[in-house]
């Protein structure tokens, strides 16, 4: 697992993540690849 930042949400995440997803969430950023995939950070 790895803690990734949300920034917008002012919060970490833990995530089970491959190389290859840490590598596109640092370029992209994790708003727009979670919108990609559809997962909502924001429920609860």
């Amino acid at each position: 697992c790895k803690k990734v930042w949300w920034e917008a949400g002012k919060r970490y995440f833990k995530l089970r993540l491959s190389t290859k997803a840490l590598k596109t969430i640092k370029k992209k950023g994790l708003d727009v690849v979670a919108k990609e995939a559809r997962i909502n950070f924001r429920k609860k």
